[in-house]
């Protein structure tokens, strides 16, 4: 009992002197008070004598420096901003300390240049100020300069209070500028100097990663993992260490610990669903993409991870639906418009397919790609006309396309006009994609209008794949064969 009493009786002591401070004129014990109560994270009892502070002459500056810090310390940024702005008077003996906070204010508000000019006018009247210099190296860190970071850590890294705080941020930069091994040299001192610092630790594992050093970036992750399980980029390093080394089975599982973290987390459930397509998992797979997909519908690599299973399983039904609601929902993803766009020819859907072809150009201009869809889909809907059109425009703008050359015999050979037809097929014989389609069409169309012979010549020429060879060499026969019967007429004759 006697201890209960004790406590409470220091407690009351402590709030007598508090409340003798605010009305002593002794500005010194008040200070003191003030900064005990700001380290003990006390900010009303600190703000409060602070204030009082700042009434006393000749104390103003000592005590509305301090009102800005708690300030800053509580998030009050606008009135932390509009004290150290009023401090920055040229008979201020704190001009650094009022720059140096005032350059963390403006960091904090987003207003990166202004919290730069602060630093570099506190690096003029003190060119060695390592607390400005760090702030320095901070705000560079943050703009992306990721050369000036390297270039001021080297300089000024023997003066750090911490050289592992220093080592760590120009290890960040090197990883940053894709140098990894420096960054693995910098990391292994920090870690050897202080083990428990996890930023460091998974620094080190990416690194690692970076060099495809998968073993390395094992046994750092194993490490970060076994000190701080619940840090979810361990398990997610450890993760990719394992799938590369080939290890999917166990990557998942260590990918399933950051799901089980944070279950809502849309990257990971992304990362699971790969996994497991890796392992041709196809129906996990699905599961996890759709999972990712329901806590962040607008995960656009799910999306498409998603229309690359319906492709491979050739189920141009879900795919089409699926992206349908992709269209509708993200109008701007050119890769989902052109991958509806391209099942709703496939289907023969033709109307819907203009109609989607004539959106995706008024709302990102001409494109060769969707010009020629929206002819083919003209053409498929007997359009011949609109067809040829479209597909003269695009002739004109990129010649030689060898797409667009077929379809423009294609139009032309439906049209009737067999002179352009067979100009546009001989072009594209030697064409590694379109050659022997072309061929084969046009040895058809020959074959249609009784020229056999030219037909079993196209042919012969024709670069046929290993698959079909049989099929071309009985086709040739065939037409040689009907050349060399008589025609109908000549029989009569």
């Amino acid at each position: 009992m006697g201890g209960i009493f004790f406590r409470l009786w220091t407690v009351l002591a402590v709030v007598s002197v508090s409340q003798q401070a605010l009305a002593a004129p002794d500005a010194g014990d008040a200070l003191a008070l003030a900064k005990a109560a700001e380290n003990r994270g006390d900010r009303k009892s600190a703000l409060a004598l602070y204030r009082k502070i700042s009434q006393v002459r000749g104390m103003k500056e000592v005590g509305q420096l301090g009102q800005a810090r708690i300030q800053l310390a509580a998030g009050q940024l606008d009135q932390a901003d509009s004290l150290t702005e009023g401090l920055l008077t040229d008979g201020n003996p704190f001009q650094v300390e009022v720059r140096l906070l005032r350059a963390e204010v403006l960091r904090r508000k987003g207003q990166p240049d202004g919290a730069m000019q602060e630093v570099d006018r506190v690096l003029v009247l003190r060119p060695d100020h390592m607390e400005a210099v760090e702030l320095k190296t901070q705000l560079l860190s943050e703009a992306q300069d990721h050369e000036a970071v390297v270039e001021i850590v080297s300089h000024y890294l023997p003066r750090y209070s911490r050289p592992s705080r220093g080592l760590l941020l120009r290890a960040r930069a090197y990883l940053a500028l894709k140098q990894p091994r420096p960054a693995v040299n910098d990391l292994k001192v920090v870690v050897a100097k202080d083990p428990g610092l996890a930023e460091a630790q998974l620094a080190l594992g990416r690194a690692h990663l970076d060099l495809r050093e998968w073993k390395s970036a094992e046994m750092v992750y194993r490490r970060a993992v076994e000190h701080f399980p619940s840090q979810s980029d361990g398990w997610l390093g450890l993760s990719e260490s394992l799938s590369g080394q080939g290890r999917k089975k166990e990557s998942v599982t260590a990918l399933r610990k950051v799901s089980d973290i944070d279950p809502t987390d849309a990257e990971v459930l992304y990362q699971l669903g790969r996994l497991h397509a890796d392992t041709g998992e196809s129906d996990q797979a699905q599961e996890y993409y759709r999972r990712a997909l329901k806590m962040d519908r607008a995960h656009e690599k799910a999306a498409q991870a998603l229309v690359e299973i319906f492709y491979k399983e050739k189920r141009l039904d879900l795919a089409g639906s699926f992206l349908n609601e992709q269209v509708a929902q993200f109008p701007e993803r050119g890769w989902a418009a052109l991958s509806y766009l391209q099942i709703l020819v496939a289907v023969r859907l033709n109307e819907r397919a203009i109609a989607l072809a004539e959106q995706i150009t008024e709302r990102q201009g001409d494109q060769p790609q969707i010009d020629v869809l929206r002819a083919i889909a003209h053409y498929q809907a007997q359009e011949y006309r609109d067809s040829l059109k479209i597909l003269q425009k695009t002739q004109e703008k990129q010649p030689g396309t060898p797409v667009v050359l077929f379809n423009l015999a294609l139009v032309r050979e439906a049209m009737g006009d067999s002179l352009e037809a067979e100009k546009w097929y001989r072009e594209l014989a030697s064409d590694p994609e379109f050659g022997f389609k072309a061929s084969v069409n046009l040895a058809l169309m020959l074959e249609r209008e009784k020229k056999f012979k030219d037909g079993a010549a196209v042919l012969r020429q024709a670069r046929a794949p290993a698959s079909q060879q049989e099929q071309v060499q009985a086709k040739i026969a065939e037409l040689e064969a009907a050349a060399g019967r008589p025609s109908a007429e000549s029989a009569h004759d």
